[in-house]
């Protein structure tokens, strides 16, 4: 039997959460998920900028949603959640470096019209 050890550095966490929990719950999973990775953690409460890439450029009129959620997007909950984790956990400033598709290759189309988390990001 031969057994494998990995080279990465990197960990990888999962937990369950059911796709109808509430922001709470999600919240939760995320805690759940993350807290063991301390040395991350320390790492980024070091950090006096730590920038974010969410799926998050989309046209309303093409946005899916299937009860409720965001389909092929991070879904709202999930992105209040992440960023609350963020914030009670680092000083840092949270940036969202991105680039929309939309307002770049459609002519007329506005930021406010793209950025599904515009709301989300003036909360934190």
């Amino acid at each position: 039997m031969t057994t494998y050890t990995p080279k990465s550095p990197y960990k990888v966490r999962a937990v369950e959460c059911h796709y109808r929990t509430n922001e709470q719950g999600i919240y939760e999973a995320l805690k759940r998920a993350t807290d063991p990775l301390t040395e991350t953690w320390e790492r980024l409460r070091k950090a006096k900028r730590i920038g974010i890439k969410f799926n998050h450029d989309k046209e309303i009129k093409n946005r899916i949603y299937f009860e409720g959620h965001l389909q092929q997007l991070v879904t709202h909950k999930t992105a209040r959640a992440f960023l609350r984790l963020l914030r009670e956990k680092t000083d840092a400033e949270l940036v969202a470096p991105d680039v929309s598709f939309y307002t770049m290759y459609h002519e007329g189309t506005t930021l406010e019209q793209t950025v599904t988390f515009a709301d989300i990001f003036k909360e934190f």
